[in-house]
């Protein structure tokens, strides 16, 4: 048997290859516990982050709201009962807080306004931040402090630092982002947006506070708003939080303040100049930040833009950008609501309640109502305005016609949204002839426009009723209604809207009298108004006026011809007959002391007395008739003039 001889040279070739892959093997094997150390300790560490994270969260969530100190909660202290300390539990009230529906807020110092802001949310279904929550709020409490000195008096105000801070710098101290607020800023809200807030604190033996509006009684809910003032008596800290369950759902309406608040550019916020912005810019700081705060800081503008004063919470503005409402998002679902004007009474189609005349002859006999025997007794009674009809259909002014009056934008904004108004433009007593800028178009030359615009801040719309299909709503229940609108609309400022007042008359002596008084003093006359009557679109004698009739003697000089209204619906069929009918006569009239005036008469004709067979023989140019009118114009023209007989030779 041959003998396989190996030589030295493939033995250490296989032994290297042996050490190699043993080398290879070891080094795997180092690669793999490598491995599983670095997961291992990426494991740890993002369990470490993860718990420090929550560490501080939760540190963050209790943490004191006045000085940053933690809270002390302890399971079982010691209160005052009588004169002896007995053991309670401390956590009753804050569980049944939350058996209630408390809602936590975040303890950075801005715990009130978002509690009050979720409040809004939940109350009104509109969203506002928790910023414009405070600047609202501020901006209310210098309009009670300006505004209302007899209800609100700025000294006996339970300021939140005391009552030794210095009073004109609270509201700059108070604009701030995480300054705390306190009772101060709780009445401001509760004026601001009409919702009583009910105060339930954690402390042992401290009351329930209830706060509710005194400046805006109007359709105060009785239900209030439930906000929690926590933090016990042996621990340091004042948080706010509020109730979240659901609650009536209130209109935005009702908050005049508000409405003024929120688009009222002239209210502003005193605020300290930042003395970085004023460096960098030449210009005073806006309305963000106050000097020495640790929150502002200075950011410098990139390519080329300009620098803007900031602070951490990204709330200040830049020097450019302009403070915009819309972060103000209202819920839609809720449709609680409406920015646009809606229609909701249509004159054309529901028509508009008319006068019938209180005496049916000239020797004054009272018109007879089976309803009320004893009438005007129990009839109210108010003044009749020489002006121009206008019913606010809760989207235009319209006239008894129908057709819209163009009206200002200040005027407008003092009108309610959603209700229906009925009453007169007026100008004043005597002013009848200056009742034409009712009729004139909105200009669209700038400054034709501002002189238009002036015009109307004279104008008042004398309000008497509210037009409605509802029975029910019988006319003193309208009467309450209307005195809330027009004093809701008082708390927007100098409003053109003025409640009719209406008082209940004994016999037809006083009516008269009061008639005479009105008359004497350049009025029209008195309207009176059925007790416990429904609002009807239609000419009744639930509506009755009363003015004098005067009459007097006139020369006719000219007779004006022009067809009737249906006849130029369809020219074609227009006849002779048609283009000869009698529109108006123009007449001559004078006065007592010689004063001779040129007028028109289109108003007391028959339809027979139209025709040219009757008018051209009896209204013959220079003939003199009988007319009746109610008193002079400034230019002594006869007002309201109708045609009444031919004066018999």
């Amino acid at each position: 048997m041959a003998t396989r001889t190996i030589s030295r040279k493939i033995i250490r070739k296989k032994i290297n290859k042996r050490k190699n892959s043993k080398k290879r093997r070891n080094r795997r094997r180092r690669s793999r516990r490598k491995t599983r150390r670095n997961r291992k300790s990426s494991s740890q560490n993002r369990k470490l982050k993860r718990n420090t994270r929550r560490k501080k969260m939760k540190r963050k969530r209790v943490k004191n709201c006045m000085d940053g100190r933690p809270l002390r909660r302890s399971k079982r202290i010691a209160a005052l009962q009588g004169d002896d300390y007995v053991i309670v539990d401390k956590d009753d009230n804050y569980n049944l807080f939350l058996s209630e529906g408390l809602k936590e807020t975040t303890a950075d110092g801005n715990c009130l306004f978002e509690s009050l802001s979720n409040i809004v949310k939940i109350r009104y279904g509109i969203t506002i931040p928790i910023q414009k929550m405070r600047e609202y709020i501020i901006k209310m409490l210098l309009i009670l402090v300006n505004e209302h000195n007899t209800i609100y008096e700025w000294e006996t105000l339970q300021f939140t630092y005391g009552t030794t801070f210095p009073i004109t710098d609270y509201p700059s101290f108070m604009i701030k982002n995480q300054v705390w607020g306190g009772q101060a800023e709780i009445l401001s809200f509760v004026e601001l947006f009409n919702i009583p807030i009910l105060i339930k604190s954690e402390r042992i033996g401290t009351p329930e506070q209830l706060i509710t509006p005194r400046v805006n009684t109007i359709l105060t809910p009785e239900n209030p708003s439930i906000i929690y003032h926590l933090g016990g008596d042996n621990e340091l800290g004042n948080h706010y939080a509020y109730n979240g369950s659901n609650i009536d759902t209130i209109s935005i309406e009702n908050c005049p303040f508000f409405l003024r608040v929120r688009d009222d550019k002239s209210l502003l916020v005193p605020i300290k100049p930042c003395n970085e912005y004023k460096t960098n810019t030449g210009k005073e700081c806006p309305d963000c930040c106050s000097e020495n705060t640790e929150r502002c800081e200075w950011v410098k503008g990139k390519k080329g833009k300009k620098g803007y004063c900031k602070d951490k919470e990204n709330i200040i503005l830049s020097d450019d950008e302009e403070e915009d409402d819309s972060s103000i998002k209202f819920n839609k679902d809720k449709k609680i609501l409406e920015e646009s004007y809606k229609k909701v009474w249509d004159v054309k189609k529901d028509g508009l309640i008319l006068a019938h005349t209180y005496f049916t002859d000239s020797n004054k006999t009272i018109r007879k109502i089976k309803e009320y025997p004893n009438i005007p007794k129990g009839w109210w009674m108010s003044e009749k305005f020489d002006g121009y009809r206008g019913i606010w259909n809760g989207k235009d002014l319209v006239s008894r016609t129908g057709n819209i009056f163009d009206i200002p934008d200040f005027f407008r904004k003092f009108l309610p949204k959603g209700v229906a108004l009925d009453g007169e433009l007026f100008l004043g007593r005597g002013q009848y002839q200056s009742c034409g800028l009712f009729r004139r178009k909105k200009p669209k030359q700038a400054n034709k426009l501002k002189e238009w615009e002036e015009e109307w801040k004279g104008v008042t719309y004398q309000v008497f009723d509210i037009p409605t299909k509802d029975s029910d709503y019988v006319f003193e229940k309208r009467q309450n209604s209307l005195k809330d609108i027009v004093k809701r609309s008082k708390m927007l400022g100098n409003t053109p809207l003025v409640y009719v007042e209406q008082n209940i008359v004994k016999n037809n002596r006083e009516v008269e009298k009061i008639m005479m008084d009105v008359i004497n003093t350049g009025g029209e006359g008195v309207m009176l108004r059925a007790p416990n009557s429904p609002y009807v679109g239609k000419r009744t004698n639930l509506l009755l006026k009363v003015k004098p009739d005067f009459d007097d003697e006139c020369i006719i000089l000219e007779h004006i011809l022009s067809p009737t209204p249906k006849s130029l619906e369809n020219p074609e069929t227009l006849t002779q007959k048609d283009k000869e009918r009698l529109k108006e006569v123009k007449c001559k009239y004078t006065h007592k002391d010689g004063e001779e005036v040129i007028f028109k008469i289109g108003g007391g004709f028959t339809n027979l007395q139209r025709e040219k067979k009757w008018y051209s023989k009896n209204l013959k140019q220079g003939t003199k008739i009988t007319f009746k009118y109610l008193g002079f114009t400034e230019n002594r023209i006869p007002r309201h003039a109708t045609f009444l007989r031919v004066r018999d030779e």
